[in-house]
């Protein structure tokens, strides 16, 4: 994310990258996927933004989350209410979420007030074999469905595979032993977790199937397209501005400092 961090402060943006995999000396998550990791993951990204809230020069108020692939998918969980009020205090929250071709490994727990209410943009690949539209499409027909407040935007990219940011895949390549969600049903977040079916249905959590759909999943493309990375941060970055633009006032309890500019960090 070296590249999309100085774009965003050539933006005008206050940036804070951080790094959850190689910290705790996990190799292998291509391959293994993250089950055992989602927790941390989540975890530092709610400490990302404590960290970031109680710097005298930030506003508490305006500061989003963007994510790449697995990091995206954590930018999807930031969003999740029931994750939020588990891990900060008060009413602190992120303000806006931008995804970059998350995984869709995860679903809130389907009633109103399961999400935090600040606006997530989601960026697919049309040809996303990682990470289907398809899910993403689902999850959102699920909310109209059911009446939940969801200020999801899904922006689809013509011809882009999953990691069309990365220039280390200059062209699109298959790669059969990475693991994949794209034939597990979404996983609700809720005490037993459960799975959601493409209809709306939630059933219970089933470990053998589980397993099955791992076993089942291997392997997707990735390509980078420095058009379609172009395109897409450009439409990020509107997107932010556009949410700073109507960011509540700072979440009660939080000072903010009288010198902090406004804008997103």
């Amino acid at each position: 994310v070296g590249w999309e961090a100085d774009q965003y402060r050539k933006a005008g943006f206050a940036t804070l990258t951080y790094e959850s995999i190689s910290t705790r000396v996990v190799r292998d998550a291509p391959t293994t996927g993250a089950r055992p990791l989602w927790g941390s993951l989540v975890a530092d990204g709610f400490a990302a933004l404590a960290t970031l809230a109680a710097h005298t020069r930030i506003d508490p108020g305006r500061i989003a989350v963007t994510g790449y692939s697995l990091g995206a998918e954590v930018t999807r969980l930031l969003a999740f209410e029931s994750l939020r009020r588990a891990s900060v205090a008060g009413e602190l929250r992120y303000a806006a979420h931008v995804a970059v071709y998350p995984c869709h490994v995860w679903a809130p727990d389907l009633v109103d007030g399961s999400l935090t209410g600040a606006p997530v943009l989601e960026q697919l690949g049309e040809k996303d074999d990682c990470g289907p539209v398809a899910k993403a499409q689902a999850l959102v027909a699920t909310y109209k469905a059911k009446a939940i407040a969801a200020p999801v935007t899904v922006t689809l990219y013509k011809g882009a595979y999953h990691s069309w940011t990365d220039p280390n895949f200059a062209s699109a390549r298959y790669f059969p032993n990475h693991a994949s969600p794209a034939k597990f049903p979404l996983q609700v977040v809720r005490p037993g977790l459960g799975f959601l079916d493409p209809d709306g249905t939630v059933r219970p959590f089933s470990g053998d199937e589980a397993t099955a759909c791992s076993k089942a999943s291997k392997g997707y493309t990735q390509g980078h397209d420095p058009q379609i990375r172009e395109k897409s941060f450009t439409d990020g970055v509107a997107f932010l501005r556009e949410c700073a633009e109507h960011a509540p006032e700072k979440p009660e309890g939080i000072r903010r400092d009288p010198q902090v500019a406004s804008g997103f960090a």
